[in-house]
């Protein structure tokens, strides 16, 4: 939870300050370990998880292409790898709309649903139709009450919101704090006895 807590905070300062970062999938999570930690103990910090992967960071005003993320490769790349952590408005090529924070929060989504359930994606989600981008979002919300049992009703409320936000809606910071900052921090706390 802790790590959950960080990553939308990061999200949340990265979109305060004016950026989008465009890029967030569990590849661009970079956890370190404390070397005291003995090899095998899972003792190692939370705090020392960050979100990295700002490849593709711009303004919130910058200036940008049409052409989503469907790039044409040589070798094929598998979906799991980044398309699956990208709303479905964002996989229509040269049809897909300008890039907003409410598809860094569906991003964010797709990795608290990793996150939740404590596996990748590729092996909970199998079945999931590989030709029919427009289906992925769905079929990931099909996936989220599997995490009630895990994180809690709360922990599946919020990833719930963030996979079902809708491309022509372009959040804002309150709605984020409201529906996903706060509830993870109240886990938190309550995890940690810091009930507030």
């Amino acid at each position: 939870m802790k790590l959950a807590h960080k990553l939308a905070e990061a999200v949340f300062f990265l979109h305060a300050a004016g950026f989008l970062h465009k890029n967030i999938t569990s590849s661009s999570v970079v956890a370190l370990r404390r070397s005291e930690y003995p090899p095998g103990e899972i003792e190692s910090e939370i705090d020392d998880s960050y979100l990295m992967g700002y490849d593709l960071i711009r303004g919130t005003e910058a200036i940008t292409t049409k052409e989503g993320t469907v790039v044409q490769y040589e070798i094929q790349r598998s979906i799991w790898e980044f398309d699956i952590f990208q709303h479905p408005d964002r996989l229509q090529g040269e049809r897909s709309p300008r890039y907003i924070k409410t598809y860094d929060v569906y991003s964010l989504g797709v990795v608290l649903l990793e996150v939740g359930l404590w596996e990748p994606l590729g092996r909970v989600a199998s079945d999931l139709r590989i030709d029919d981008p427009s289906s992925w979002a769905k079929e990931l919300s099909g996936i989220v009450p599997q995490i009630s049992a895990r994180a809690g009703e709360k922990y599946q409320n919020l990833v719930a919101w963030c996979l079902g936000l809708e491309g022509d809606r372009d959040i804002k910071d309150s709605d984020f704090v409201r529906e996903v900052l706060d509830p993870l921090e109240d886990i938190v706390n309550a995890l940690s006895g810091n009930s507030t």
